[in-house]
């Protein structure tokens, strides 16, 4: 974990970044596109929020993370888990994505972890924080208020913080009916 915030904190040179996307090249187009969606989740990722968020059959992602896995891009940390193998792996791959793509694809990510995991608010209010449009303002503004409590009731109040802040930026980009609403759940 420690690894992942001191490379997140600094830049990634851009010769290594080079190394890598030649690397990367080297796999099938399709295999790419599910390690980028994979950084998307995050530096470890759940194989079923990854197939669920996918819109490709289960099978190309278990290809493509097998191919990953053995291009040494990724690892196996436990059963039905696939961890990048460097936290600059993954930061290249997330990178490389236009804001739209990440935008769209938290919004995947965020919508099955609805179906998968509905009480994980905190990864529900992350990928919906990173994803804000008119569209998905009020569920970033719900589960940021939902992982504030999380957090609170488990005296993390610096997080708490965090998310409440999340929820206050996602109410300002809510639909001028919403508002008023949401300036209720914010006090």
């Amino acid at each position: 974990a420690s690894e992942g915030a001191l490379v997140a904190l600094s830049d990634v040179p851009e010769g290594v970044r080079d190394v890598l996307r030649r690397r990367l090249a080297r796999l099938p187009e399709a295999a790419v596109s599910i390690l980028r969606l994979a950084s998307v989740v995050g530096r470890e990722a759940d194989v079923e929020v990854l197939t669920d968020a996918a819109e490709v059959d289960p099978d190309t992602v278990f290809d493509a993370l097998e191919q990953g896995v053995a291009a040494g891009f990724l690892d196996e940390p436990s059963v039905g888990t696939v961890r990048f193998a460097h936290a600059i792996v993954r930061d290249t791959l997330y990178s490389d994505l236009t804001r739209l793509r990440r935008s769209r694809w938290h919004t995947r990510i965020g919508e099955a972890l609805e179906r998968l995991r509905p009480h994980d608010y905190a990864a529900l209010a992350h990928h919906f924080a990173e994803a804000l449009s008119t569209t998905t303002a009020r569920r970033a503004v719900g589960y940021n208020l939902a992982a504030a409590d999380q957090a609170v009731s488990r005296y993390a109040h610096d997080v708490a913080i965090g998310f409440l802040r999340n929820a206050e930026a996602a109410a300002k980009v809510l639909p001028a009916d919403d508002r008023a609403d949401a300036e209720e759940w914010v006090d």
